[in-house]
């Protein structure tokens, strides 16, 4: 039976770079779901009926949880998402509001602390701070035996790498693992993040995440345990990498020269 794999992309989690990684691969075999912001999940059932009107071999986005077909009659299902430190993910999502201009979502805060506090008051059903656990839709007892017979892979954002290096050998279909980030926030520095001081967020709001967290890390320690990347294989990904960069840059620069042509109005 054919393996399919079912993304979960949590917001501000490498999602878009490993959708890229899918589609590099499968590329129309891979399904993209469209979505606006915070919308629901798409239902088991209604990911089962797409699964029989069409031959992906992966589907993905922000509306799938983990809670996939897992028993369907069809493929081999797998479901994979990335977990990032909360904290971080937190503070690069307030960011990344900010820079789309959805003050709306954010409370027209106009700092990080303020933002805290604002979702701390408000923020009940946790869309902000325990987002990453809002994708965990499944019976705890029905998680525990997916992640531990590797079914629903969790993998820290941190280990990016490492991970690419495990599931080329779980999936036949990842040959190219290479990539370049992408959607990278980067309107804010470094020198900005160390002037905000991420343990002003309650341990509270990002306890369920960090459970998330810590799953991801010991399910990439145990799969890591079964097959160890030799220093040759390590050599050629960065390779691999690197050169992608150059062609990265040159279409980021099409983009850019399009975009300023068309503010012109030729």
């Amino acid at each position: 039976m054919n393996k399919l794999i079912y993304f979960s992309h949590i917001p501000k989690a490498a999602g878009l770079t490993f959708s890229s990684i899918l589609r590099q691969n499968y590329k129309s075999k891979y399904c993209y779901f469209t979505h606006g912001f915070y919308e629901d999940f798409i239902s088991r059932k209604c990911l089962d009926l797409q699964l029989r009107d069409n031959y992906f071999k992966a589907i993905g986005g922000h509306r799938v949880s983990f809670d996939v077909p897992y028993d369907s009659g069809f493929f081999d299902v797998y479901c994979i998402a990335y977990i990032r430190k909360p904290d971080e993910r937190l503070y690069s999502e307030y960011h990344y509001l900010r820079k789309i201009g959805f003050t709306d979502k954010i409370y027209g805060c106009h700092t990080f602390k303020d933002f805290i506090n604002e979702v701390d008051s408000h923020d009940r059903n946790g869309w902000y701070s325990n987002t990453q656990s809002n994708y965990q839709t499944l019976d705890p007892k029905v998680f525990d035996v997916l992640v531990e017979s590797n079914k629903l892979l969790l993998f820290p954002v941190d280990r990016f790498d490492e991970s690419l290096f495990v599931l080329r050998r779980l999936f036949s279909g990842l040959r190219n693992i290479s990539f370049v980030s992408s959607n990278v926030n980067k309107s804010f520095s470094l020198e900005t993040r160390k002037s905000d001081d991420l343990s002003i967020i309650p341990s509270y709001l990002i306890e369920k995440d960090l459970e998330l967290y810590s799953t991801s890390n010991k399910t990439l320690d145990r799969l890591l345990s079964m097959y160890i990347p030799g220093q040759v294989e390590r050599l050629k990904f960065k390779m691999a990498c690197k050169l992608k960069l150059p062609m990265n840059f040159a279409s980021s620069a099409l983009v850019s020269l399009s975009n300023q042509i068309d503010s012109f109005g030729f």
